[in-house]
């Protein structure tokens, strides 16, 4: 069996190379001449040992050109990255007991099941699967609507997120379900359903 080698960052860079570090992010340049006289540079970033890229140019400028736009690039990708952990970070939980969540998927087929939140732990949610009211519009294929408080699974604990959280079943989105508040009590819209067996 072949064993994958990773090659040091040494390995790419020769001896006598210019180094040249970007403020904005972890990339960092190497600026050279090969043995034909040619511009060349490799770049990194991060911890990596792989170079993002390693070229030779015509000229220093399309050099210089190339160098810079790989540096913004790592700068944008590292900033989004940034920017996503903080908004992971600052969300809060918005859902609170009673809220019901629904998946929505298949194959040749449109399957659901539906999620009763029975207790909230700061950004972990306590879930049930419920049952669900079931109607034949056609052949095969209907209309299913959540029954709370009709519980047909044990408690799991699942992480909240925007939107839903990764159901415990199948691991498939569990999107929430926003009622509509009919004479102070909620009613959720009847959703399609599909089987061919």
């Amino acid at each position: 069996m072949s064993r994958r080698v990773t090659l040091p960052r040494e390995f790419y860079v020769p001896a006598g190379a210019l180094k040249i570090a970007d403020r904005r992010s972890t990339a960092v340049a190497y600026a050279y001449t090969d043995r034909h006289g040619r511009p060349c540079a490799v770049v990194f970033a991060g911890k990596s040992d792989k170079p993002g890229f390693r070229h030779y140019f015509g000229t220093e400028a399309q050099r210089e050109k190339r160098v810079r736009a790989y540096f913004e690039a790592v700068a944008a990708t590292e900033q989004a990255r940034i920017d996503r952990r903080a908004k992971r970070t600052a969300w809060a939980n918005p859902y609170k007991v009673g809220d019901i969540f629904s998946t929505c998927w298949g194959y040749d087929q449109t399957n659901r099941e539906y999620y009763e939140v029975v207790d909230v732990r700061g950004k972990h949610l306590i879930v049930r699967e419920i049952a669900c009211g079931y109607v034949e519009t056609q052949w095969l294929a209907g209309k299913s609507v959540p029954m709370p408080g009709q519980y047909i699974g044990d408690p799991a604990r699942v992480l909240a997120q925007p939107g839903g959280f990764r159901c415990p079943k199948y691991k498939q989105w569990a999107s929430y379900d926003e009622p509509k508040m009919i004479a102070g009590v909620p009613t959720y819209d009847a959703q399609h359903v599909s089987s061919y067996h």
